[in-house]
């Protein structure tokens, strides 16, 4: 019996390639979707070698529309989980209009275009699958070294939840990532706590695991959640004297 077909939006970055080559290794279809073809290119070589019966990349912008239909036309078969993690952290430092509007479109805007599109899908379908966003603890509060890029995630966050909620009786599964720091490009120059650091196979490893146990909400480590609630509950006049 065939496994489900995995999708990944998103799969030029490191947890996208290592989500990908996991799947690939236990024998699931795996379609990998990406921006930067030669990328995506020599990923698929990399896992033609691996167990899964195909592996097939397209090049896609998640903004654009009529891309995102011929590709879902060209499934066989259709997936039935899909992974976004596709995200961007670009023009932290002195954030422009361009740079803010970038972020929330790639982080936030394309991301939910795409998994309402994949939910309806599904529904047509009968599929019960599961839909998986990437986002980040980030967006658990607004902090002045990152704040567009946790406005975005926030806004995708909640998107997840408020897509859970409408689908709990639907069978199909909504399940939100919320990673803290994991050794990919997107942390390359900034010095991390070295026990609080993941790389991106355990994080993939948990995203699996989270999808097989019908999680609603994944972490990088039980200790994130704890950080998680303080960011939330420390009041504001503090928060705000903090050099986070």
């Amino acid at each position: 019996m065939m496994r489900p077909a995995v999708m990944i939006l998103g799969s030029g970055s490191d947890l996208g390639a290592e989500l990908a080559r996991q799947y690939a290794e236990r024998e699931h279809p795996v379609y990998l979707l990406g921006r930067d073809a030669e990328r995506l290119q020599h990923l698929e070589n990399a896992l033609g070698g691996c167990r899964s019966p195909q592996v097939r990349g397209y090049v896609c912008d998640l903004l654009d529309d009529e891309r995102f239909e011929s590709v879902l036309a060209d499934l066989d078969p259709f997936p039935e989980i899909v992974i976004v993690t596709a995200g961007t952290m670009t023009g932290l430092e002195a954030p422009t209009a361009e740079a803010v509007r970038e972020l929330m479109r790639i982080n936030a805007e394309a991301p939910a275009i795409r998994l309402e599109q994949m939910m309806t899908e599904f529904e047509q379908r009968g599929i019960q699958g599961v839909l998986v966003g990437v986002s980040s603890l980030a967006g658990e509060r607004g902090r002045r070294s990152n704040y567009p890029y946790g406005a975005a995630k926030a806004a995708f966050t909640t998107y997840l939840s408020g897509l859970r909620h409408r689908m709990f009786r639907s069978g199909i599964h909504v399940m939100t990532v919320l990673p803290g720091f994991v050794q990919t490009k997107m942390l390359e120059g900034m010095q991390t706590p070295a026990l609080l650091t993941i790389g991106p196979e355990e994080m993939a490893a948990r995203i699996r695991l989270g999808i097989e146990q019908r999680r609603d909400v994944v972490y990088s480590g039980a200790i994130w959640r704890l950080i998680q609630w303080v960011l939330i509950l420390l009041p504001e006049w503090l928060f705000k004297r903090t050099n986070l």
